[in-house]
């Protein structure tokens, strides 16, 4: 979220999910939407040149069913339900305000690289240093994408999530592992 000049809240989104399920509930008044979902770069889900690019607007169900990144493939796979990641983007899951952020942890496994726009145009920098239990941007950035190289990402791995089993299985805790060489 983002605060303009005048004090009111603009929000930058890629899928809404949590926002707009906040402003549903009274809990936001965003004085403006701002939606990403439809920028190309934003999208984006490839292999190319020995690296794999995730855009931020990518959902959960994409990535659950992409083969490129086992490991990323299965922590989305283990977010809510399937009606509910079509509409979770990565972006909205590293960024948001829930604290259940499963699809970071294969990205901070592997050393990945983070794309973030700003005012200035877009830099990469190292996703770790940007990460720490939250998404540290400036003011205005946004994340744009994270790209790993091919060899981490295809790393064997271990993945383990225990619930509280309740009608929402949220995670009490989730684990991940991935060989390293």
């Amino acid at each position: 979220d983002r605060t303009a000049g005048n004090g009111s809240q603009r929000y930058v989104l890629g899928g809404g999910t949590e926002i707009v399920t906040m402003a549903r509930d009274g809990v936001l008044e965003p004085a403006a939407l701002i939606d990403l979902k439809e920028l190309p770069e934003l999208r984006v889900l490839e292999q190319n040149g020995g690296r794999l690019t995730v855009g931020a607007c990518v959902t959960l169900s994409d990535l659950a069913e992409w083969t490129a990144f086992p490991l990323l493939s299965r922590a989305a796979a283990g977010v809510a339900d399937r009606t509910v990641r079509n509409s979770i983007t990565l972006g909205g899951n590293i960024a948001g305000r829930l604290p259940y952020r499963e699809a970071v942890l294969p990205f901070l496994l592997s050393d990945s690289v983070a794309t973030v726009a700003g005012p200035h145009g877009q830099k990469q920098r190292r996703f770790h240093e940007l990460f720490s239990k939250r998404l540290k941007l400036q003011h205005v950035e946004f994340l744009v994408s994270l790209s790993v190289e091919q060899g981490p990402a295809a790393a064997a791995y271990v993945y383990r999530r225990k619930t509280c089993g309740s009608r929402v299985d949220y995670p009490l805790m989730t684990l991940c592992a991935a060989t390293v060489n």
